[in-house]
Order: C-alpha cells, then sequence, then structure tokens
C-alpha cells in the first residue's frame, strides 16, 4: 500500500522532490485493540490518511501511568505500537522507548504526549539494529502552562526510515527541547519532518538535529516552526547539521519559518559538508586513520545527545551500532 506523508503545508520547487514524500507499506492484517480517543482535536501524524491506517493496525498499545517507564521491543514480527504518555499538573516522568529492528520487519509507532500544566518529562526513543525493513515513528507532544518537554532521539535501525515529530505549545511560558541523531548508510532512504507550533505566549522551543551520511544514503529533512497569533515573546529555533563521508550520499533540506505575530524571535539553519580537510588532516598527522578520525568526527556531533540518555548498557550499544556504520 502507497501513502502519501510529510506534506509541506508550503510547497517549494518540485524538482527538489521534497514537498512531500510516498511511503510503501508491506500487507499488515488490522488490528484487534480498542483504543481511546486521544488529542482528536489536534493534527498529528505524517498525515491523516497514514493515522487512521496505524490505528486499524495497532498491535500494541500501552499507556503510561508509572512515574519512569522503560519500554523494549525486539521487533521479530512487524509492529504496529500506539504509545499514550499523560503528565498530570505538577508531575515529572521520564520514559524511554527502545526498538530493536530485526529480520526485516516493519516498526511503526504512534507516540502521543499530553503534558498539563507545569509537569515536566523526559523522553528517550531509540531504534537500533538491523538496516533492514520499514522504521516509522510519529511523535505527538501537546504541552500546557509551563510544561516542559524533552526529547532525544536515536534513529539506527531500519533501511526506509520516516519521521513526523510534533510539538504543539499551547501554555504560557511552555517549553519543548528535542535533540536528534540518524545515520544513514549503503542505499538507506530517511524521511525526517519536525514541526514545532508555537501558541501560547512567552513559549520557547529549541530543535537540533545531527546526522551522518555514507555511500548511497538518501535523505530528506524538513522542519516548520510556527509562531500563532498570541505567541508574542515567544522564542524558537530549528538546526539540522550534516556531516557527508562520500561524494555519492544526497542530502534535501528545508528548514521553514512562519511568523503571524510581531513580538517573537526565531531562528533556522541547516548546512551540510564532507569533513574539513584541515581537521582530517590534522587528526592523521596525529597518528589517526582516516576512518578513525571519521569515528571520532562524527562521535564528537552525536555525543550531546547519546551521553545524557541515563542507561550505560544502552550508550554502549548506541556507539558499537555507530562504529559498525562507519567501517
Amino acid at each position: 500500500m502507497e501513502l502519501k506523508v510529510n506534506e509541506l503545508k508550503y510547497k517549494t520547487y518540485e524538482h527538489l522532490k521534497i514537498n512531500d514524500s510516498t511511503i510503501v507499506l508491506p500487507k499488515q492484517e488490522k488490528g484487534h485493540l480498542e483504543i481511546p480517543e486521544f488529542l482528536s482535536n489536534y493534527n498529528y501524524g505524517m498525515s491523516e490518511e497514514f493515522i487512521k491506517y496505524q490505528m486499524e493496525r495497532a498491535n500494541e498499545y500501552h499507556q503510561y501511568d508509572e512515574e519512569n517507564m522503560v519500554k523494549e521491543y525486539k521487533i521479530s514480527e512487524s509492529l504496529y505500537d500506539v504509545q499514550d504518555i499523560i503528565v498530570e499538573e505538577g508531575q515529572k516522568k521520564k520514559i524511554r522507548l527502545i526498538y530493536h529492528m530485526e529480520d526485516n520487519k516493519t516498526r511503526s509507532s504512534l507516540i502521543r504526549l499530553y503534558a498539563k500544566k507545569n509537569a515536566e518529562v523526559y523522553v528517550d526513543l531509540v531504534s537500533i539494529g538491523e538496516d533492514q525493513g520499514n522504521n516509522i515513528e510519529n511523535f505527538f507532544a501537546l504541552v500546557e502552562e509551563d510544561a516542559k518537554v524533552y526529547v532525544r532521539q536515536v534513529l539506527l535501525g531500519g533501511h526506509q526510515i520516516t519521521v513526523h515529530h510534533k510539538a504543539h505549545l499551547k501554555g504560557e511560558r511552555s517549553k519543548f527541547k528535542e535533540n536528534s541523531i540518524y545515520f544513514g548508510v549503503e542505499d538507506e532512504q530517511i524521511d525526517l519532518f519536525y514541526d514545532i507550533v508555537h501558541e501560547g505566549a512567552k513559549s520557547w522551543s529549541s530543535l537540533h538535529v545531527h546526522g551522518a551520511l555514507k555511500d548511497y544514503a538518501y535523505k530528506k529533512f524538513r522542519s516548520t516552526l510556527d509562531f500563532l497569533q498570541g505567541s508574542s515573546q515567544s522564542e524558537g529555533s530549528e538546526t539540522e547539521y550534516v556531516t557527508l563521508l562520500s561524494d555519492t550520499a544526497t542530502n534535501i533540506q528545508v528548514p521553514v519559518l512562519l511568523c503571524n505575530e510581531d513580538d517573537v524571535l526565531g531562528d533556522h539553519a541547516a548546512s551540510c559538508g564532507n569533513i574539513d580537510p584541515d581537521k582530517m588532516f590534522y587528526l592523521q598527522s596525529r597518528g589517526l586513520s582516516q576512518e578513525n578520525a571519521e569515528r571520532l568526527i562524527v562521535k564528537a556531533k552525536f555525543a550531546p545527545t547519546i551521553e545524557r540518555i541515563e542507561d550505560e548498557q544502552l550508550r554502549n550499544e548506541i556507539w558499537k551500532t555507530i562504529d559498525e556504520k562507519i567501517r
């Protein structure tokens, strides 16, 4: 089945082939889970049609009531999961979702988070494993007054990686921060969309994405920072930095800034390039091989995200996977 996903609100040049994407999904039987309505007054996900498809085929549902929760999946069969995270007023919560990609299967996740007034929540989303199969991730966060949401995303598994993350800063002084990393190798296809909406006054957001591409990997990045009317004195930033480890990799980036309010501060940036020859010469003059020099530079960019994950065994597994991709 083919579905159109990750469509830009405002179109750019067609020849860039970034206004939208098409995802091909394998045949999957409908599930038999009754999933409750949740945040249904908001638009989220890579497309309305895809969310309907996901809900009809969901074979795993979980709602997080515990203060802290770690959920780990070994994906030996296709997984269509829905995760609902509700953080009550004044509550602090830590959630870690780990997906081990295996056996050329599909992982398709819908993660919905509601942070109520003065709540604080930390979410780690880690997908890791074989470079085969579909790795699909939809994430939506609704952030109320004085609430804070922090997200760390690691994308290191799957041949076709498709992501749609959205945060809606509804309340005054609400905050959202996301740090994400990815590494594309061989002929992997990576399609990323990040959408941050400022509604509440004095809201604040920060999106930082670091990636590396080598071989014939192909990646599209879209991000939207949208200041709605009424979001005065808000601040937001979105950045993506890509390290190219080969001349055959393809990188396309479109950061978008939308504004319907005067008194706001927004900035966006996207850059890509090969490793600085002077930096490479310096490292090799100190006895490092080209492979080890590349490894050191890529790890330095990824470290701020990875080292904040509070699980040493998982961190070591992430670093091992990165080492294997650089070889």
